[in-house]
């Protein structure tokens, strides 16, 4: 049984209120390990945003901010290391743990434990181990990293067989461990509120079959691909259906830009940002949730933590087999999985499950009983606690 007096710090740079992916991991994780008792201190950034105080001091754990920018430019990297040796040079050894749960907390880390003698754990996701090979100034700053940290979660197998295949000669494997991502009791249980409501305000007739991406709107994730097969689509079919894109991003300038050329304003609603108090009514309203992300550079699909929110409403899911994707959607079990940038294999997909009731009430229902049984935060936080209890006898402080 794990102890529950530990003094657990977690080091991050995506948090509230600039959510995404690893923003929400990070705050489950948190949240979570509070609530199991643990006395948890988390180190984030203010970003400048006047109400984060508010929002810290609701909550069951302690955040400390530190100043630093959206952008994690060169300056900004160098800046988050030096607040990360200030806080930690006289404050480390009070912690039993000190976990980073993103890539700029690692660099910040791996270059600090060589001024200090602190020991540290990482969490990865994918898209920072390419980058780590890629770039010159990331390979300098990273070098020694996954041999450094004391213990590695990774949220997919996928993502452990990237540290294997391009951090070979520097990585102790048996302190690797696959822990995914989880999600939030509310989003299981919360009863489905008035969907009509919210498509009403979203102008979306109560009658109309839902398609939504909810996500960081950045050129991997596909919503581009999904409005191909829009434009694709038999008229009959597309003239029932509403694309809803949710979230911010660069990419969406393209996106419209793509809508307004092909004639598809009347099919694609973009939302904006979602408010996390908005985040289960998005996902009730939809039908099925698409994102079919794909490798673009080093950029790469480690998990996907949407399609788990998506399950949890009782959503089927429709995505690429990439990545980590196929370790949260089973293909005809809980979703439909298609090969990378097969657009025919895609709309094939999105027409056959619109077509299909019955197919998408199985796949809805089998998706969510594997995330009660699989992916709740309570038993993520456990067993990510429990592997790095492992390594404290060996040198944790």
């Amino acid at each position: 049984m794990i102890k529950n007096n530990l003094k657990i710090m977690i080091f991050t740079y995506e948090y509230y209120p600039k959510i995404g992916g690893v923003g929400t991991y990070t705050y489950n994780i948190a949240k979570t390990a509070a609530k199991l008792g643990f006395n948890v201190t988390l180190l984030a950034p203010s970003f400048n945003f006047p109400n984060v105080s508010s929002f810290d001091e609701s909550q069951s754990f302690k955040t400390i901010r530190y100043k630093g920018s959206r952008k994690v430019s060169k300056i900004n990297l160098i800046y988050l290391i030096y607040n990360a040796y200030f806080y930690l040079r006289t404050n480390y050894k009070q912690y039993d743990i000190i976990h980073c749960t993103d890539w700029p907390t690692q660099i910040a880390l791996n270059v600090v434990s060589k001024l200090i003698p602190l020991e540290f754990s990482i969490t990865n996701y994918g898209s920072e181990i390419l980058a780590y090979r890629s770039n010159k100034l990331l390979k300098f700053l990273s070098s020694g990293l996954f041999n450094r940290a004391k213990a590695i979660i990774t949220i997919s197998k996928f993502t452990k067989h990237l540290i294997e295949q391009h951090h070979i000669d520097a990585v102790n494997f048996e302190k690797i461990n696959v822990i995914p991502c989880g999600v939030d009791h509310n989003m299981l249980y919360e009863p489905i509120k008035s969907v009509n409501r919210f498509k009403e305000r979203l102008g979306i007739a109560a009658d109309c079959f839902v398609f939504l991406t909810l996500s960081r709107i950045d050129i991997r994730k596909g919503h581009e691909l999904v409005l191909k097969c829009l434009i694709n689509m038999p008229k009959e079919i597309l003239e029932k259906i509403k694309y809803v894109i949710a979230g911010e991003g660069f990419y969406i300038k393209k996106l419209k830009k793509i809508v307004q050329d092909y004639n598809l304003n009347k099919y694609v609603i973009f939302t904006g940002y979602i408010e996390e108090s908005d985040k289960v009514s998005i996902y009730d309203l939809c039908d099925v949730y698409i994102m079919p992300s794909r490798q673009v550079g080093v950029g790469v699909e480690g998990f996907g933590i949407s399609f788990l929110e998506a399950a949890a409403r009782g959503k089927p899911s429709i995505a690429f087999n990439h990545g980590g994707v196929p370790e949260v959607i089973v293909n005809f079990k809980t979703g439909l999985l298609v090969e990378p940038d097969d657009l025919n294999g895609l709309e094939n997909a999105m027409i056959s499950i619109y077509r299909n009731e019955k197919l998408r009430k199985d796949l809805g229902i089998a998706a969510k009983e594997r995330v009660k049984k699989e992916f709740t935060w309570e038993k993520i936080t456990q067993k990510t606690f429990n592997f790095l209890l492992n390594f404290l006898e060996d040198g944790f402080n």
